[in-house]
């Protein structure tokens, strides 16, 4: 197969993928905010940040397409980013007792998630004319 059939295969799945797990992510966005407050505002924003660097990241990746490199130019900053935020916003927010360790999971999860597919299921139809899927 030609390296463009991949990359229009792989978009394609991924936002059929990503309509079916955005509910998901939203439920945990509602369950973290039943835990928040105004103290931990800043970690929801935080994360909704990250997801939303992380589809910037996917739409470089898919733009300089190659099967080993996409991924390396996704993971490893997204991931990179997640952890700084959770290292140094919401283990704090949590140890000081502002947030419940499962609403904390939730925001991270949810939130981020959130902010990484929400974009991209609005900008879907942009999305499939860039990359031709």
């Amino acid at each position: 197969m030609s390296r463009s059939h991949n990359l229009r295969y792989e978009v394609s799945r991924f936002l059929e993928f990503a309509l079916r797990l955005t509910p998901v992510f939203a439920l945990m966005s509602i369950f973290a905010a039943v835990f928040m407050s105004a103290a931990t505002l800043p970690v929801g924003i935080a994360c909704l940040l990250t997801g939303v660097c992380a589809f910037g990241l996917l739409l470089l990746s898919w733009r300089h397409h190659s099967y080993w490199w996409s991924w390396t130019i996704l993971v490893i900053p997204s991931v990179a980013l997640l952890g700084s935020v959770v290292g140094g916003l919401v283990l704090p927010v949590v140890r000081a007792g502002h947030l419940n360790p499962l609403g904390a999971l939730s925001a991270v999860l949810g939130l981020t998630g959130l902010g990484f597919l929400g974009p991209l299921l609005i900008l879907r139809n942009r999305v499939r004319q860039w990359f031709g899927a």
